[in-house]
Parts: C-alpha cells; structure tokens; sequence
C-alpha cells in the first residue's frame, strides 16, 4: 500500500496548478457527494420506527456487531445512558428554558434544587414513565 500511495504522491507533485485545482475540485465533491450519502442515510434510520429498524439490523446475515452498534448509533440510540438522568436533565433544562418558570420569582441554579421543584419534577417523570 506504501507504494501505491508514494506513486500517487510523485503523480500529485507533479500536477500543473491547473491540474491541482481540478484536483482538489474534484475530491471536495467527492467527499460533499460522500457526505450527502452520510447524512441521508442516516436521516433515513432516525425515521424509522424501532420495528423497522429492528427489521432492517434482521436482515443483515451474519450481522458483524460492530455494523450493528454502528447502525443503531446512526439512529439515535444512546448506549449506556441512565434514561432517568435523561429525563431528569430534560426536565431541568425544559423548566429553565420555559418562560414560565415559576413566574421568574426564582432564578437561577438553586430553583433546580429546590425541594419543591424535585418532587414535582420526580412526579411528572414518574408520570410520563409509567405512560410509556
């Protein structure tokens, strides 16, 4: 492989600058055609359903697992995340961002650990969970 890649590199010295500039023309579409490829693909596998998905990883033969964690990463699926701490950080960040927020009368980071604010958010996760 070295050898193919030092013959490549004295073709590439060797370019004319016009040359050069179609060269990298050339590779930058490559990588953005490349890069559409990526993206639509993936945007392909976020809106499938987990049965779907589940369907697709299926008929892979001999699945390689590193294809299958691969695949399943590409679709939004967060390996080793506590869901809890998700929901938890959710709520926090859903609670700031909101323009409610208790009427403003507390800002800040001690309202996220007010005791009042913990027992209502531990509720409406607790809610939401057990709807799912």
């Amino acid at each position: 492989m070295t050898t193919e890649i030092d013959d490549l590199a004295e073709r590439i010295v060797c370019l004319t600058p016009e040359q050069a500039e179609e060269l990298e023309h050339t590779v930058s579409n490559l990588r953005a055609e490349q890069a559409r490829v990526k993206e639509e693909r993936i945007a392909g596998l976020r809106a499938k359903d987990d049965w779907e998905l589940a369907a697709e990883i299926c008929q892979i033969a001999k699945p390689d697992p590193d294809e299958v964690l691969g695949i399943l990463k590409d679709a939004g699926f967060v390996r080793g995340a506590d869901m809890m701490d998700v929901l938890r950080e959710a709520y926090r960040a859903g609670f700031s961002d909101s323009a409610e927020g208790w009427n403003f009368e507390n800002r800040g980071a001690e309202v996220l650990t007010h005791p009042v604010f913990m027992d209502t958010m531990e509720r409406v996760i607790a809610r939401i969970v057990k709807g799912a």
